[in-house]
């Protein structure tokens, strides 16, 4: 038994698709937690979104696949030129601020199979710490079912538990849906919201194996001060919802609470104080 898991660990071949933009300070360190990896990836590709740096650069000077875009489309159209370019079985995304432990792989290959896709807790930092400043854990369910209904009821609020730094799903899955490549923040929402109609099952692994940087230059938190994306964004969410079954009504109102949220008085408030205050209330909400 414990032979024949060694040879699947062995035989599963992961592409790792890194989108890259200005991520010069960091993208030495993401590749380098891939490549050390206890199991090997087939291959890592990185997608230089027509970065103004060295990004790319750097990341094939340790070993990776680098790939430029012609202009700069965003990482919806970055994340699918990445899945186009693979070759793999199966495929992991990473982004390039992020990091993997380094028995990741090793724990996500034993659950991979043709119609099923893994992920992971994790563990976020910011950008002057080097250790853990608390553990994401994603709610537990038991059927896909279940899952099903927390997917949605979390795209209600414009958000999502996981996290696509742990993600790894099957290639055949691109036969059927794709990236919104027109998207340049929550395409990972609607990735996830269209596998779930067609019929991926999601396994969760209960442990923090990535770190999850968290900036202010991260795209959730660019987009509450961008109405056009944010906008776009609500309307592939109320498509994903009615072919979903979730009340028009539902969705509308979830979207009011969602848009006074990032543009109401409040909010306007919030992004005026200081920097460090901001911080520590993101992370009591995380805790409660």
């Amino acid at each position: 038994m414990l032979a024949r898991g060694r040879k699947k660990m062995l035989d599963t071949k992961i592409s790792v698709i890194i989108p890259a933009f200005k991520a010069e300070k960091t993208i030495i360190e993401t590749v380098t937690s891939v490549m050390n990896q206890s199991v090997q990836p087939f291959e890592v590709i990185v997608v230089d979104d027509c970065s103004p740096d060295r990004s790319g650069l750097l990341a094939s000077g340790l070993g990776a696949k680098w790939v430029r875009n012609s202009k700069n489309y965003g990482i919806g159209f970055s994340r699918q030129r990445g899945d186009f370019e693979s070759n793999g079985e199966f495929i992991a995304y990473l982004s390039a601020d992020d990091v993997w432990k380094l028995n990741f792989l090793e724990e996500c290959v034993p659950f991979l199979d043709k119609n099923t896709a893994t992920f992971t807790d994790y563990f976020y930092f910011t950008d002057d710490q080097n250790d853990s400043s608390g553990i994401f854990q994603a709610p537990m369910y038991k059927t896909q079912e279940e899952f099903r209904r927390l997917v949605i009821d979390w795209a209600l609020r414009k958000n999502m538990f996981v996290n696509f730094s742990s993600v790894i799903v099957p290639k055949q899955i691109f036969g059927k849906v794709q990236f919104e490549s027109s998207l340049r923040h929550g395409e990972d929402l609607i990735f996830l919201l269209d596998t779930v109609l067609a019929g991926l099952e999601w396994v969760h692994i209960p442990k923090p194996l990535i770190g999850y940087r968290v900036h202010s230059k991260m795209g959730s938190e660019q987009i509450k001060s961008n109405k056009d994306e944010f906008l776009q964004l609500w309307s592939f969410i109320r498509s994903r919802m009615a072919k979903m079954g979730v009340d028009e009504d539902t969705v509308e109102a979830c979207f009011r609470r969602s848009y006074s949220r990032c543009f109401g008085l409040k909010a306007k408030l919030y992004k005026h104080l200081p920097r460090h205050i901001r911080w520590t209330v993101k992370k009591a909400k995380r805790l409660i």
